[in-house]
């Protein structure tokens, strides 16, 4: 079995998954370009909800989303992970959970990251664009949620008005 860590909180949750599950996964991708580098080293990455702090109230959501959790980790913490995911061997982190650029220090995390040659990934859901414009090549890319074409019903998904 293979621990999954949550690396939100101080208080990690773990969930088990045979390596069977992961080994079936790997060979059913469509990107195996994804699992191995040009040298056969597989590539792996971290995918990292770092914040329960959101702006929205999505119909979907998994995390619980809305206000900060006391617990999250803070940057000093943040940083000691990332350490440990580049001594992990981890070349890619991606962000979602939560809106992280609600976080006061993500930009910093995101800088440290980047020192760290590990390329960062990051899903949000757009509202807070302003806070990450001038960083922007801090990211490999960012992925926007837009979960409908009409706007009256991606705004009805995301719980507020305006969000298409």
């Amino acid at each position: 079995m293979v621990p999954s860590t949550n690396a939100v909180s101080k208080e990690s949750s773990v969930s088990y998954r045979s390596s069977q599950e992961i080994k079936r996964f790997w060979k059913s991708s469509k990107h195996p370009e994804i699992r191995k580098d040009a040298t056969g080293v597989k590539m792996l990455v971290a995918g990292w909800s770092l914040t329960k702090a959101c702006n929205l109230n999505c119909i979907h959501c998994y995390n619980a989303s809305g206000k900060r959790d006391p617990n999250e980790l803070t940057l000093d913490e943040c940083f000691k992970v990332v350490d440990k995911l580049k001594d992990s061997g981890v070349v890619a982190v991606n962000f979602g959970g939560g809106e992280c650029a609600l976080r006061p220090d993500f930009i910093d995390l995101c800088k440290y990251i980047k020192s760290k040659d590990i390329a960062i990934s990051y899903t949000t859901n757009g509202t807070t664009f302003n806070r990450i414009k001038d960083h922007l090549d801090l990211f490999h890319d960012i992925g926007v949620s837009l979960d409908f074409a009409d706007a009256e019903k991606h705004d009805l998904f995301r719980g507020r008005k305006g969000t298409f």
